[in-house]
Order: C-alpha cells, then structure tokens, then sequence
C-alpha cells in the first residue's frame, strides 16, 4: 500500500483545490479525491459571450459532486447545454443516472444536486446560460436534471452544429459580435427547451397562445401604446384569460413586456454600436415613454443604473 508523507498530502491537497476552482465556471462543484490522479489533466478555458460563458473541456477519468449545501451558496442558478465531443461522462441526480458519450447533447440545471463519472478522457464544451435571461421566455420546471437530447430532429443537428462552430470560433469572436451571438443563443435554446418540455394535453393549447402572444409582443415591442388590454384585443382573447396563461411562467403580461423591453435597453446600452445614443433615446425606442421610470425600473432589476450602465462600458 502507498503510503503518502505530510508534504505529498499537502501538496495532493493543494492539486484538488486548484482544479476545483477551476471547476468553478460550472458552479462550485467537489472533487472526489479518491477518483483524481496526475492523468485526469484537468484543462478548462472560457470566455465571455456577453453575460453568458462558453467553456471548453478536456480531462482524464475523475468524480465530482454538487449537494444541497454548495447550491444554496449559490449566488446565481444557471442551464448549461453542452456538447460531448470525444468521450464518455456519467451523471446521477437522486432520481436517475445517465451515461452519455461522443456527439452527445445535453441540458442541466445548475440547482439540482449531482454526481459526474468521466469514465474515459473526454472533449466537450458547454454554454453556460443564467437562468434569468431565459425563465421568463420558458419554463424551467422540467428541466429537473440532466437531459438527453435526441440529435435525430432537425432542430436539434442545428443546435449541435451551432454550438460545434462555436467551440470552433472560440478565439476568434469578437466583442461586437457577442450582441448578436448571444441573441441567437438564447432564442435557439429557449427552441430547444420548449421542444423538449413534454406539457400536459390540456396545457398545449394556452403554451400555443402564450407562444403567439410572446411572438406578438417582440414584434410590437417599440409601440410606446402597446398594453395588457391591446394585446388581448388583437390576439382575440380576454385579459382575464391573458393574465391566466402567462402564469405557466409564473409572470404577469406587464411585467414580461417591462422585462424584454428592459433587457432591449440593456442590450443597446451595452453595444459600442449605439454609444453615441442618448439613453432617453434608446428607452423610447424600446417603448418606454418616460426617462425618469425607466431609470428606477432598470437600477431595481439589473442592479446599476442605465448612466453606469453606460459609463461603465466605455
């Protein structure tokens, strides 16, 4: 039996730290000291695509874990949606264990306690998603887990390509160019995830009108008269039942047409594109008609006022 002196403890130690923090791009996640060895050559870059993260994998066999405590620590929930480009990884959660290998999709939800097994050398990347720029556009409640993703529908291949080139791309994107990778992200993988959520027979028909009046709403979103009452008008339903199907997201119209017209804002705000915009301009573009709560509204929700917003870019 190896027998390890103080000094090669410390040093085993201090090698487990490092790597976990490393993990850390993915959450706090703990290694399974038992399961890490010299070969297990953890490696791991990233990058910002604005408030997104792009990471790139590539390891030896090794263990980890995520348990209730290291979540709640969590200042932040994220989905990752990642691909596995060489290899074979095995996740268990208290209800169930899959095993995925090469050209493999997947979705997770970073709030969910977890186990990972790499049980070969494996090569993925993964685009790691905060939860708030996506719970208001899907719901989130089905994604309990890690989820296979079937690879054989269109859409799907057109996802798994997508994020292929991405990790590709890697070094090469530029800052100008995350406004509108980040864009496509998110609508691709709210796609996905709403492909994926397997509704009840008698919700399909409110998730049908939620989606056409989301549509609805995005294609009107610069109309400063655009309300609760137009909306309901022009998509021929009441605002009582309205109101009763943004619920599934558990949201009222007014606030998820605030928030998007917001998240607008942010956007423009933080696009070397329009730096010479006033930011009164760029809040009545998107709807607002009043400079002064537009200001309170953005500082409450993204927690920086839209001036240092902007002062803070340049």
């Amino acid at each position: 039996m190896l027998v390890l002196g103080n000094a090669e403890k410390s040093n085993s130690i201090q090698n487990i730290y490092e790597q976990e923090q490393k993990l850390s791009i993915y959450r706090r996640w703990s290694i399974d000291k038992n399961s890490y060895s010299n070969e297990s050559s953890l490696d791991i870059v990233s990058r910002k695509i604005e408030e997104l993260d792009l990471v790139k994998c590539q390891c030896g066999q090794f263990s980890g874990y995520r348990d209730d405590k290291t979540i709640n620590e969590d200042s932040e929930r994220f989905i990752g949606l990642q691909i596995l480009e060489k290899g074979r990884e095995t996740f268990k959660t208290r209800h169930d264990e899959k095993t995925f290998l090469e050209g493999s999709m997947i979705l997770w939800n970073s709030s969910i306690p977890s186990e990972f097994h790499v049980e070969s050398p494996i090569a993925k990347s993964t685009l790691m998603i905060p939860e708030k720029e996506i719970s208001s556009r899907v719901n989130l409640n089905k994604l309990d887990g890690y989820k296979f993703i079937d690879t054989d529908n269109a859409l799907s291949r057109i996802i798994y390509a997508y994020m292929k080139s991405l990790s590709e791309n890697f070094y090469t994107v530029n800052n100008v160019e995350s406004f509108a990778l980040k864009r496509a992200v998110l609508e691709l993988a709210c796609s996905l995830i709403e492909s994926q959520n397997d509704s009840m027979t008698d919700t399909r028909l409110s998730r049908n009108y939620l989606n056409n009046i989301m549509k609805f709403v995005r294609d009107n979103i610069q109309d400063p008269d655009l309300n609760v009452a137009k909306i309901a008008q022009e998509n021929r339903i009441s605002v009582r039942y309205l109101h009763l199907i943004f619920n599934e997201i558990n949201s009222t119209p007014y606030a998820w047409i605030q928030n998007e017209r917001l998240n607008k804002c942010r956007e423009d705000l933080k696009n070397p594109i329009y730096e010479h915009k006033q930011i009164s301009e760029i809040c009545f573009k998107w709807g607002f008609n009043d400079a002064s709560h537009f200001s309170r509204c953005f500082k409450k929700k993204f927690g920086i006022s839209p001036r240092q917003l902007k002062q803070k870019r340049i």
